[in-house]
Protein backbone atom coordinates (compact mmCIF):
# COMPACT_ATOMS: atom_id res chain seq x y z
CA UNK A 1 0.00 0.00 0.00
CA UNK A 2 1.28 3.45 -0.86
CA UNK A 3 1.88 5.95 1.91
CA UNK A 4 2.03 9.73 2.03
CA UNK A 5 5.20 11.30 3.39
CA UNK A 6 4.04 13.42 6.31
CA UNK A 7 5.65 16.54 7.67
CA UNK A 8 7.15 14.57 10.51
CA UNK A 9 9.95 13.04 8.47
CA UNK A 10 11.53 11.53 11.58
CA UNK A 11 8.46 9.50 12.54
CA UNK A 12 8.95 5.77 13.06
CA UNK A 13 6.44 5.00 10.30
CA UNK A 14 8.29 7.08 7.72
CA UNK A 15 11.64 5.61 8.73
CA UNK A 16 10.20 2.11 8.48
CA UNK A 17 8.75 2.74 5.05
CA UNK A 18 11.95 4.27 3.76
CA UNK A 19 13.93 1.20 4.78
CA UNK A 20 11.34 -1.48 4.05
CA UNK A 21 11.71 -1.73 0.29
CA UNK A 22 7.93 -1.41 -0.15
CA UNK A 23 6.25 0.99 -2.54
CA UNK A 24 6.26 4.47 -1.10
CA UNK A 25 4.64 7.17 -3.21
CA UNK A 26 4.32 10.80 -2.32
CA UNK A 27 0.92 11.85 -3.58
CA UNK A 28 -1.23 8.81 -2.88
CA UNK A 29 -4.89 9.02 -1.96
CA UNK A 30 -4.54 8.78 1.80
CA UNK A 31 -6.36 10.90 4.38
CA UNK A 32 -4.59 14.03 5.63
CA UNK A 33 -4.53 15.33 9.16
CA UNK A 34 -4.83 19.00 8.17
CA UNK A 35 -4.78 21.40 5.24
CA UNK A 36 -1.10 22.09 5.72
CA UNK A 37 -0.28 18.42 5.30
CA UNK A 38 -2.50 18.23 2.24
CA UNK A 39 -0.62 21.15 0.72
CA UNK A 40 2.71 19.49 1.44
CA UNK A 41 1.49 16.39 -0.36
CA UNK A 42 0.34 18.48 -3.32
CA UNK A 43 3.66 20.21 -3.83
CA UNK A 44 5.49 16.90 -3.47
CA UNK A 45 3.35 15.08 -6.03
CA UNK A 46 5.49 13.61 -8.79
CA UNK A 47 8.34 12.70 -6.43
CA UNK A 48 8.51 9.00 -5.81
CA UNK A 49 10.43 6.93 -3.29
CA UNK A 50 10.39 3.66 -5.16
CA UNK A 51 10.66 -0.04 -4.42
CA UNK A 52 14.04 -1.65 -4.51
CA UNK A 53 13.74 -3.08 -8.02
CA UNK A 54 14.56 -6.77 -8.43
CA UNK A 55 17.44 -6.03 -10.79
CA UNK A 56 21.08 -6.97 -10.31
CA UNK A 57 24.31 -6.03 -12.04
CA UNK A 58 24.30 -9.44 -13.70
CA UNK A 59 20.99 -8.58 -15.36
CA UNK A 60 22.62 -5.81 -17.40
CA UNK A 61 24.44 -7.08 -20.46
CA UNK A 62 27.66 -5.24 -21.30
CA UNK A 63 28.44 -1.72 -19.99
CA UNK A 64 31.20 -3.17 -17.81
CA UNK A 65 33.15 0.10 -17.51
CA UNK A 66 30.06 2.08 -16.47
CA UNK A 67 29.13 -0.59 -13.93
CA UNK A 68 32.54 -0.44 -12.27
CA UNK A 69 32.52 3.36 -12.13
CA UNK A 70 29.06 3.43 -10.54
CA UNK A 71 29.92 0.70 -8.04
CA UNK A 72 33.00 2.60 -6.93
CA UNK A 73 31.12 5.90 -6.72
CA UNK A 74 28.36 4.35 -4.64
CA UNK A 75 30.88 2.71 -2.31
CA UNK A 76 32.78 5.94 -1.71
CA UNK A 77 29.65 8.02 -1.22
CA UNK A 78 27.70 5.65 1.04
CA UNK A 79 30.39 3.68 2.86
CA UNK A 80 33.01 6.41 3.19
CA UNK A 81 30.93 9.59 3.10
CA UNK A 82 33.44 11.80 4.83
CA UNK A 83 36.54 11.40 2.66
CA UNK A 84 35.77 14.60 0.79
CA UNK A 85 38.63 17.09 1.01
CA UNK A 86 39.86 20.03 -1.01
CA UNK A 87 41.98 17.64 -3.06
CA UNK A 88 39.66 14.65 -3.25
CA UNK A 89 35.93 14.62 -3.81
CA UNK A 90 33.99 11.41 -4.51
CA UNK A 91 32.13 11.25 -7.79
CA UNK A 92 28.82 12.07 -6.15
CA UNK A 93 27.42 14.01 -9.13
CA UNK A 94 27.24 11.75 -12.18
CA UNK A 95 25.64 12.34 -15.58
CA UNK A 96 24.73 9.30 -17.66
CA UNK A 97 24.29 10.27 -21.29
CA UNK A 98 23.85 8.43 -24.55
CA UNK A 99 21.20 7.26 -27.01
CA UNK A 100 17.74 6.01 -26.06
CA UNK A 101 17.26 2.49 -24.80
CA UNK A 102 20.85 1.70 -23.83
CA UNK A 103 20.47 1.17 -20.09
CA UNK A 104 20.86 4.53 -18.34
CA UNK A 105 17.71 4.20 -16.23
CA UNK A 106 18.38 0.50 -15.71
CA UNK A 107 21.77 1.29 -14.20
CA UNK A 108 20.12 3.66 -11.73
CA UNK A 109 17.63 0.96 -10.72
CA UNK A 110 20.44 -1.52 -10.14
CA UNK A 111 22.12 0.97 -7.82
CA UNK A 112 18.89 1.10 -5.83
CA UNK A 113 18.80 -2.69 -5.62
CA UNK A 114 22.43 -3.19 -4.69
CA UNK A 115 22.51 -0.48 -2.02
CA UNK A 116 20.30 -2.15 0.58
CA UNK A 117 20.62 0.51 3.28
CA UNK A 118 20.30 3.47 0.94
CA UNK A 119 17.19 5.56 0.34
CA UNK A 120 16.43 5.79 -3.37
CA UNK A 121 14.51 8.86 -4.56
CA UNK A 122 13.51 8.93 -8.21
CA UNK A 123 12.25 12.05 -9.98
CA UNK A 124 10.77 12.32 -13.46
CA UNK A 125 12.00 15.72 -14.59
CA UNK A 126 9.55 15.81 -17.49
CA UNK A 127 6.55 15.26 -15.19
CA UNK A 128 7.66 17.82 -12.64
CA UNK A 129 8.22 20.53 -15.25
CA UNK A 130 4.89 19.94 -16.97
CA UNK A 131 2.74 20.00 -13.82
CA UNK A 132 1.60 23.20 -12.13
CA UNK A 133 2.20 23.53 -8.39
CA UNK A 134 1.01 26.15 -5.95
CA UNK A 135 4.38 26.33 -4.20
CA UNK A 136 6.99 25.22 -6.74
CA UNK A 137 9.97 26.37 -4.68
CA UNK A 138 8.83 24.17 -1.79
CA UNK A 139 8.56 21.19 -4.10
CA UNK A 140 12.23 21.36 -5.03
CA UNK A 141 13.47 22.40 -1.60
CA UNK A 142 11.54 19.55 0.01
CA UNK A 143 13.05 17.09 -2.45
CA UNK A 144 16.61 18.03 -1.55
CA UNK A 145 15.69 18.19 2.14
CA UNK A 146 14.37 14.62 2.03
CA UNK A 147 17.49 13.49 0.21
CA UNK A 148 19.69 14.92 2.96
CA UNK A 149 17.38 13.85 5.78
CA UNK A 150 17.57 10.17 4.80
CA UNK A 151 21.17 9.75 3.75
CA UNK A 152 22.91 7.67 2.66
CA UNK A 153 20.72 8.30 -0.32
CA UNK A 154 20.58 8.27 -4.10
CA UNK A 155 18.75 11.08 -5.88
CA UNK A 156 17.94 10.08 -9.44
CA UNK A 157 16.91 12.81 -11.90
CA UNK A 158 15.66 11.18 -15.08
CA UNK A 159 15.74 13.34 -18.24
CA UNK A 160 17.57 16.16 -16.49
CA UNK A 161 17.53 18.19 -19.72
CA UNK A 162 13.92 19.14 -18.89
CA UNK A 163 15.28 21.08 -15.91
CA UNK A 164 17.76 23.07 -17.98
CA UNK A 165 15.75 24.31 -20.95
CA UNK A 166 15.66 27.99 -21.78
CA UNK A 167 12.70 29.99 -20.59
CA UNK A 168 10.03 30.68 -23.17
CA UNK A 169 6.67 32.38 -23.30
CA UNK A 170 5.02 28.97 -23.51
CA UNK A 171 6.21 27.93 -20.05
CA UNK A 172 4.08 28.46 -16.97
CA UNK A 173 5.44 30.49 -14.09
CA UNK A 174 5.45 27.30 -12.01
CA UNK A 175 7.68 25.56 -14.55
CA UNK A 176 10.08 28.49 -14.74
CA UNK A 177 10.29 28.64 -10.95
CA UNK A 178 10.89 24.90 -10.65
CA UNK A 179 13.71 25.01 -13.19
CA UNK A 180 15.37 27.99 -11.53
CA UNK A 181 15.10 26.42 -8.08
CA UNK A 182 16.49 23.11 -9.34
CA UNK A 183 19.50 24.88 -10.83
CA UNK A 184 20.00 26.76 -7.57
CA UNK A 185 19.80 23.60 -5.48
CA UNK A 186 22.07 21.65 -7.79
CA UNK A 187 24.73 24.35 -7.94
CA UNK A 188 24.68 24.58 -4.11
CA UNK A 189 24.56 20.82 -3.69
CA UNK A 190 28.27 20.51 -2.82
CA UNK A 191 27.80 22.49 0.41
CA UNK A 192 26.06 19.55 2.08
CA UNK A 193 26.43 16.42 -0.03
CA UNK A 194 28.14 13.87 2.22
CA UNK A 195 26.47 10.48 1.89
CA UNK A 196 24.47 11.47 -1.21
CA UNK A 197 24.88 10.29 -4.80
CA UNK A 198 23.10 12.47 -7.36
CA UNK A 199 22.61 10.61 -10.60
CA UNK A 200 21.10 12.18 -13.72
CA UNK A 201 20.37 11.00 -17.25
CA UNK A 202 19.86 12.62 -20.62
CA UNK A 203 19.53 11.53 -24.23
CA UNK A 204 20.27 15.04 -25.50
CA UNK A 205 23.25 16.42 -23.55
CA UNK A 206 23.92 19.10 -26.16
CA UNK A 207 20.86 20.96 -24.87
CA UNK A 208 22.36 21.31 -21.38
CA UNK A 209 23.99 24.53 -20.30
CA UNK A 210 27.79 24.31 -20.20
CA UNK A 211 27.85 25.19 -16.51
CA UNK A 212 25.55 22.28 -15.71
CA UNK A 213 27.61 19.84 -17.76
CA UNK A 214 30.77 20.95 -15.96
CA UNK A 215 28.95 20.73 -12.61
CA UNK A 216 28.81 16.95 -12.92
CA UNK A 217 32.03 15.46 -11.56
CA UNK A 218 31.74 12.42 -13.79
CA UNK A 219 30.11 12.06 -17.19
CA UNK A 220 29.55 8.45 -18.21
CA UNK A 221 28.79 7.71 -21.83
CA UNK A 222 26.33 4.81 -22.14
CA UNK A 223 26.76 3.59 -25.73
CA UNK A 224 24.87 1.32 -28.05
CA UNK A 225 25.75 -2.34 -27.40
CA UNK A 226 28.70 -3.93 -29.17
CA UNK A 227 28.52 -7.08 -31.27
CA UNK A 228 29.03 -9.55 -28.41
CA UNK A 229 26.53 -7.70 -26.23
CA UNK A 230 23.95 -7.73 -29.04
CA UNK A 231 24.27 -11.50 -29.42
CA UNK A 232 23.86 -11.94 -25.67
CA UNK A 233 20.81 -9.64 -25.69
CA UNK A 234 19.09 -11.57 -28.47
CA UNK A 235 19.68 -14.80 -26.54
CA UNK A 236 18.43 -13.22 -23.30
CA UNK A 237 15.24 -11.71 -24.70
CA UNK A 238 14.40 -14.77 -26.79
CA UNK A 239 14.83 -16.90 -23.67
CA UNK A 240 12.63 -19.98 -23.95
CA UNK A 241 10.53 -18.41 -26.72
CA UNK A 242 9.80 -20.85 -29.53
CA UNK A 243 12.23 -19.89 -32.32
CA UNK A 244 14.23 -21.42 -35.16
CA UNK A 245 17.39 -19.34 -34.83
CA UNK A 246 20.70 -21.17 -34.92
CA UNK A 247 23.98 -20.01 -33.38
CA UNK A 248 25.00 -18.73 -36.81
CA UNK A 249 21.75 -16.77 -37.06
CA UNK A 250 22.42 -15.11 -33.71
CA UNK A 251 25.96 -14.24 -34.80
CA UNK A 252 24.57 -12.69 -37.97
CA UNK A 253 22.12 -10.60 -35.98
CA UNK A 254 24.90 -9.48 -33.67
CA UNK A 255 27.09 -8.51 -36.60
CA UNK A 256 24.56 -6.83 -38.87
CA UNK A 257 22.33 -5.07 -36.34
CA UNK A 258 25.16 -2.64 -35.62
CA UNK A 259 23.15 0.37 -34.54
CA UNK A 260 20.28 -1.02 -32.50
CA UNK A 261 19.87 -0.52 -28.76
CA UNK A 262 19.01 -3.04 -26.09
CA UNK A 263 15.50 -1.61 -26.03
CA UNK A 264 15.26 -2.12 -29.81
CA UNK A 265 16.19 -5.77 -29.40
CA UNK A 266 13.72 -6.32 -26.58
CA UNK A 267 10.95 -4.56 -28.50
CA UNK A 268 11.66 -6.52 -31.68
CA UNK A 269 11.12 -9.85 -29.93
CA UNK A 270 7.87 -8.59 -28.36
CA UNK A 271 6.66 -7.21 -31.69
CA UNK A 272 7.31 -10.48 -33.52
CA UNK A 273 5.45 -12.40 -30.82
CA UNK A 274 2.58 -9.93 -31.05
CA UNK A 275 2.33 -10.34 -34.83
CA UNK A 276 2.36 -14.12 -34.45
CA UNK A 277 -0.46 -13.91 -31.90
CA UNK A 278 -2.46 -11.63 -34.19
CA UNK A 279 -2.23 -14.19 -37.00
CA UNK A 280 -3.46 -17.01 -34.76
CA UNK A 281 -6.19 -14.99 -33.03
CA UNK A 282 -7.43 -13.45 -36.27
CA UNK A 283 -7.69 -16.68 -38.23
CA UNK A 284 -11.11 -17.83 -39.48
CA UNK A 285 -9.83 -21.16 -40.83
CA UNK A 286 -7.32 -23.64 -39.49
CA UNK A 287 -5.83 -26.89 -40.78
CA UNK A 288 -4.23 -29.88 -39.15
CA UNK A 289 -0.43 -29.95 -39.35
CA UNK A 290 2.52 -32.10 -38.36
CA UNK A 291 4.88 -29.87 -36.39
CA UNK A 292 6.60 -29.17 -33.08
CA UNK A 293 4.52 -27.62 -30.29
CA UNK A 294 5.84 -24.57 -28.46
CA UNK A 295 6.04 -26.43 -25.17
CA UNK A 296 8.08 -29.32 -26.61
CA UNK A 297 10.05 -27.89 -29.54
CA UNK A 298 12.15 -31.05 -29.97
CA UNK A 299 9.10 -33.26 -30.42
CA UNK A 300 6.95 -33.65 -33.54
CA UNK A 301 3.23 -34.34 -33.28
CA UNK A 302 0.48 -34.69 -35.87
CA UNK A 303 -2.46 -33.07 -34.12
CA UNK A 304 -1.67 -29.34 -34.13
CA UNK A 305 -3.86 -26.75 -35.83
CA UNK A 306 -2.44 -23.82 -37.76
CA UNK A 307 -4.08 -20.76 -39.40
CA UNK A 308 -4.59 -21.03 -43.14
CA UNK A 309 -6.55 -19.46 -46.05
CA UNK A 310 -10.15 -20.57 -46.41
CA UNK A 311 -9.43 -22.32 -49.73
CA UNK A 312 -6.42 -24.24 -48.44
CA UNK A 313 -6.83 -28.06 -48.70
CA UNK A 314 -8.04 -29.41 -45.38
CA UNK A 315 -9.08 -25.97 -44.08
CA UNK A 316 -11.73 -26.04 -41.37
CA UNK A 317 -13.84 -23.00 -40.58
CA UNK A 318 -13.04 -22.30 -36.96
CA UNK A 319 -11.04 -20.01 -34.69
CA UNK A 320 -8.35 -20.32 -32.04
CA UNK A 321 -10.80 -20.49 -29.12
CA UNK A 322 -12.19 -23.80 -30.42
CA UNK A 323 -8.95 -25.61 -29.59
CA UNK A 324 -6.95 -26.25 -26.42
CA UNK A 325 -3.97 -23.93 -26.18
CA UNK A 326 -1.49 -26.80 -26.52
CA UNK A 327 -3.09 -27.84 -29.81
CA UNK A 328 -2.50 -24.55 -31.61
CA UNK A 329 0.55 -24.20 -33.81
CA UNK A 330 2.50 -21.00 -33.30
CA UNK A 331 5.14 -20.46 -35.98
CA UNK A 332 8.59 -20.09 -34.38
CA UNK A 333 10.38 -16.75 -34.52
CA UNK A 334 12.76 -16.81 -37.47
CA UNK A 335 15.81 -14.84 -38.51
CA UNK A 336 13.85 -13.08 -41.25
CA UNK A 337 11.20 -11.99 -38.72
CA UNK A 338 13.77 -10.12 -36.66
CA UNK A 339 15.73 -8.77 -39.62
CA UNK A 340 12.52 -7.37 -41.09
CA UNK A 341 11.33 -5.60 -37.95
CA UNK A 342 14.66 -4.06 -36.86
CA UNK A 343 15.24 -0.80 -38.73
CA UNK A 344 17.60 2.13 -38.18
CA UNK A 345 17.15 5.83 -38.93
CA UNK A 346 20.71 6.51 -40.10
CA UNK A 347 20.27 10.23 -40.77
CA UNK A 348 19.06 10.88 -37.24
CA UNK A 349 21.80 8.77 -35.69
CA UNK A 350 24.48 10.49 -37.74
CA UNK A 351 23.35 13.91 -36.48
CA UNK A 352 23.16 12.60 -32.92
CA UNK A 353 26.69 11.22 -33.15
CA UNK A 354 28.09 14.62 -34.05
CA UNK A 355 26.16 16.31 -31.24
CA UNK A 356 27.31 13.78 -28.65
CA UNK A 357 30.89 14.24 -29.75
CA UNK A 358 30.58 17.99 -29.30
CA UNK A 359 29.61 17.40 -25.67
CA UNK A 360 32.30 14.84 -24.94
CA UNK A 361 35.00 14.77 -27.67
CA UNK A 362 36.97 12.02 -25.94
CA UNK A 363 34.29 9.36 -26.31
CA UNK A 364 36.31 6.29 -27.39
CA UNK A 365 35.75 4.74 -30.81
CA UNK A 366 32.68 6.83 -31.42
CA UNK A 367 32.76 6.16 -35.16
CA UNK A 368 32.17 2.49 -34.35
CA UNK A 369 29.34 3.27 -31.98
CA UNK A 370 27.24 5.84 -33.76
CA UNK A 371 25.64 5.08 -37.09
CA UNK A 372 26.90 6.35 -40.40
CA UNK A 373 25.61 5.40 -43.81
CA UNK A 374 26.31 1.76 -44.50
CA UNK A 375 28.69 1.08 -47.33
CA UNK A 376 27.26 -1.27 -49.93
Amino acid sequence: MSKVFSKDENSEENQRLLRSGRSFFVGSSTSFRNDSERKLNTIAEGIVLVDKPAIRWSDIIGLDAAKEDLKESLRLVTESPYISTDRMTPWNRILLFGPNGCGKTMLAKVLATESEDTTYISVSSSEITTTSFEEPENLVQNLFHLTRQHRPSILFLDEVDYLNQNDSNNQSESTKTIRKEFMKQMLNFHRDSDGILLLATTNIPWTLDGNIINWFLKKLYIPLPGERARIDMFEFYLGDTFHSLTDDDLKRLGKEMTYVSGEDISSSVRDVLKKSAEVVHGATHLRRVVASPRTYPRHVVDDLWAPCPSDFPGAVESNWSDFPADKLYWPPISLSDLMHILTVDYDTLKKTKNRMRAVHPRIPNIEHVWAEERRN
